[in-house]
């Protein structure tokens, strides 16, 4: 597996700001950027574009080193470029055309938007999900950080790359190898590990600036997943990602700031996926959002009862305060943790966390007006995103 990455080099531009027509239907918006970014415009013209710049399709949109673009193709659906990526906007029957380098897909599940990304190698698509695709190098790699999506070849084979998974076409090759677990992944090649770390900054970012508009509810479920496959890829970073992620969920600015308990969700989420990091995960969300320290510590302590003593005492530690009194909070919020884990449990069912985990592919000929549907090869039907609604966690007399 190889996936390390060429970084190219742009020459500087015209500082030039311009005045974009108003947006057409397949247009898309600039909603965020950092360092590098231009765009290239249909009649050959090369700009540097301010946050909320209309991108007129058929534009090539380019960061540089150290660039970073959030980009809303639609609505319900925001391509976040990496540094170092060409994305061309609206080409095609394709919502966005991946040249090269790194594209975070942030994907509304309540809206579930028809949104595709074509590669060297096929076409990715997903409605309501998250994923992150790669191409360098002659590499594409489709990494599933949320619920399903499919990658159809030009020879109308489909693959079915769920939540926690990664399939990789080598260079060379026209058929990807099976998808394989992160974790798998993972422990062959670490650079595995920077795909998770970018997907958790991108719905951190996304969710912290309200991009999108994403509800609560949408938000919370998205993050809780991408949590969940990005600690069971890299346990150790666990309570880094929970940190990460909380502290954007609880900030002012964010749809979720109101809603109670999201950093028992993010916490749940991360201690079933790495159990062995559960009391720091605890710690984590318990530092970051202290008033929820008690459905935190009660909400893991259930999912990962044989970290229980270790919860208490990492939590009692982080927010200074005695064993007892925490055990006593956390026995009080018992119900309204059990809450938070049966909604934490329903968002995350689907997401791939053991490292054995294959797929194999699908010879259908699924065409390109169908593949947007998302597929799973587990019973469990997964078309319709199991959502995280955050009134439900609010308090223990919550129904369940």
């Amino acid at each position: 597996m190889n996936l390390c990455y060429r970084f190219c080099k742009f020459g500087l531009v015209s500082a030039l700001l311009i005045a974009l027509p108003a947006m057409r239907a397949a247009d898309a918006t600039l909603l965020k950027s950092s360092g590098s970014v231009t765009v290239k415009l249909p009649g050959g013209d090369v700009k540097t574009l301010q946050d909320g710049a209309v991108i007129p399709s058929g534009s090539t949109v380019i960061t540089g080193s150290g660039g970073e673009a959030y980009v809303q193709t639609m609505d319900g659906a925001i391509a976040t470029l990496k540094a170092n990526t060409t994305l061309e906007i609206g080409t095609g029957k394709e919502t966005v055309n991946l040249k090269s380098g790194r594209l975070v897909s942030t994907i509304d599940p309540a809206k579930k938007p028809a949104y595709s990304v074509r590669t060297p190698k096929g076409v990715a698509a997903a409605r309501g999900t998250g994923f992150v695709t790669e191409a360098t190098d002659g590499n594409v790699s489709i990494t599933a950080t949320a619920d399903v999506v499919t990658f159809t070849l030009s020879s109308g084979a489909t693959y079915s790359v769920s939540a926690g998974m990664i399939s990789i076409t080598p260079p060379g090759s026209t058929e990807p190898a099976a998808p394989v677990s992160l974790a798998q992944a993972a422990a062959t090649n670490p650079e595995v590990i920077q795909v998770v770390q970018a997907a958790v900054q991108t719905i951190a970012t996304v969710v912290q600036n309200n991009m999108g508009n994403l509800s609560a509810q949408s938000a919370t479920n998205l993050a809780a997943q991408v949590v969940a496959v990005a600690s069971a890829t890299a346990p150790s970073q666990a309570a880094a990602f929970t940190t990460q992620v909380v502290t954007a969920m609880t900030a002012s600015t964010a749809s979720t700031a109101a809603s109670a308990n999201v950093a028992a969700v993010v916490a749940t989420a991360a201690a079933q996926a790495a159990p062995q990091q559960a009391a720091q995960v605890a710690a984590a969300a318990a530092t970051a959002a202290p008033q929820q320290a008690a459905v935190v510590t009660a909400a893991v302590s259930q999912v990962v009862p044989a970290a229980q003593t270790a919860t208490v005492a990492a939590v009692a530690q982080a927010t200074n305060q005695s064993t007892e009194s925490v055990q006593a909070a956390a026995t009080n919020a018992a119900s309204e943790a059990t809450t938070v884990v049966t909604t934490t449990t329903q968002a995350t069912t689907n997401v791939v966390t053991t490292p054995s985990a294959t797929t194999t592919p699908s010879t259908s000929t699924t065409t390109t007006e169908t593949k947007t549907e998302t597929k799973t090869e587990t019973p469990t039907d997964t078309t319709t995103t199991p959502q995280v609604d955050p009134s439900q966690t609010s308090n223990a007399s919550s129904s369940t």
